[in-house]
This record gives C-alpha cells, structure tokens and sequence, in this order.
C-alpha cells in the first residue's frame, strides 16, 4: 500500500481518540484490516491473506471472550488491540495483538492501545500478558520491551509475557471511560424520545382542583369541623 506524502501530513495533525469497539462495528474493523498492506497483514495474521480473508476475519475477530479497542482518526479506525480472553482455568493468560496503520505510527498509538490492552486483561482477571510477533519486528518488540515484557525466542517467531497485577479501582474507572466513549460515539436518534414527549404532551390532563377541595375536607373533619367537611 503507498501512502501519499499528503496523507502522511494530514495524520500529523489529527489527534486521535481511543474506545472500546462493539462487535456491530465489523466494518471499521475490517476497513482498517484491508488498508494493511501484505507484510503488515502477515505480521498480525502469520499468513499473507487476501482482501476476502480478512473480511472473514474482521467477522470473527468479536467472538466471545475477545476484547478490542481502537484509535481512532476522523472516525476512521486506524489502530487497534485485540485481547483474547479464552483461555481457561485459574492461572489464565490473556493473548494480545496490536496493528497500527503506517501513516499513523510513530505518534505513541502503539503504547496507548497496548497500555490499554493490558488494562482489560488485568480487569478481567488475567494473570499473564501473551504476546507473539516475528523477530524482526522492531516496533512491537520496542512497545513490549518499554512495557517491561520478558522475551523468549523459537527461531525467527518471537513471544513475550508479563505478569498482571490484581485489578485496582483506577483501572475499572479508566475503562469505564472507554465504554462510555463508545457509547457517546454512537449516533443516537432521538425522534422516538420526541414522539413518546408529543403523546405525554397529548394526555388529558388530570383535573387537580377536585382533589385537592376533597384533601382538604378530610383533613377539616379529622380536625373537628364538620361545616368545612361538608
């Protein structure tokens, strides 16, 4: 994939945003999965797939027990991290994968969504950080080496771990914030709010007066004075 030396300037000056991505988003997902050029796609995937190989992947990529965030340009996904949670068991790892567009890396988008990662990991009980990518791959090794991962080599394949505390306060609060960034992104139409506000608007009213001449009789007999009562 060639990246214009417009394009490279336009993603200097916006800054971008990070949330948690719902699983009906498939298509910001598989958008970004298809702008990744075949050495980007074997470095995530370890296969060269083709542009209806990733569409099936970017399907799958929200399965149960699988957590991804996102960075967001212009609302166009440009990084993510996906975190895979389905392993079982008591002493349970999380596996983490990351993809940043080209344009976009070199702006700390790594660190963020993996520090992010990580943050739903330790959220969710996981013990350990899994991390796999090829050996000649600087950037993630860089990211994984400023985040404290202890490496360990099997011929050109590289994996990375690192233990997890226990989830604290602040990191349920920092994701709380990810969700509701979500949420606030999604485009909520409220003419449904409006027409429910129209038929309340629309009721007969309750006539009020009645009522409150009758409240007042009971609380004048119960004090003694039958004149007002009746």
């Amino acid at each position: 994939m060639t990246v214009t030396l417009f394009e490279a300037a336009s993603a200097v000056t916006e800054r971008p945003s990070y949330r948690v991505l719902w699983g009906w988003e498939h298509d910001k997902l598989e958008a970004h999965l298809l702008r990744l050029d075949q050495e980007d796609r074997y470095r995530r995937f370890g296969a060269h797939l083709s542009d209806a190989g990733i569409r099936g992947r970017a399907r799958r990529m929200h399965r149960r027990g699988t957590v991804i965030l996102v960075a967001l340009v212009d609302g166009a996904v440009r990084g993510t991290v996906e975190v895979d949670f389905s392993s079982t068991g008591v002493e349970r790892p999380a596996e983490i994968a990351l993809t940043v567009e080209r344009a976009y890396r070199g702006r700390g988008i790594g660190g963020r969504l993996f520090a992010a990662g990580r943050m739903a990991a330790v959220n969710r009980g996981a013990t350990e950080l899994v991390l796999s990518t090829q050996l000649d791959n600087r950037a993630m090794r860089s990211i994984a080496r400023r985040h404290g991962m202890r490496w360990q080599s099997d011929g050109n394949e590289l994996q990375a771990t690192l233990s997890l505390p226990r989830c604290a306060a602040r990191d349920w609060l920092q994701e709380a914030g990810f969700h509701g960034r979500a949420f606030l992104a999604q485009r909520v139409s409220f003419a449904g709010i409006r027409q429910a506000a129209s038929a309340l608007q629309a009721r007969p009213r309750v006539a009020l007066a009645p009522l409150r001449r009758a409240r007042h009789r009971l609380a004048s007999a119960a004090m003694g004075n039958p004149a007002a009562a009746a």
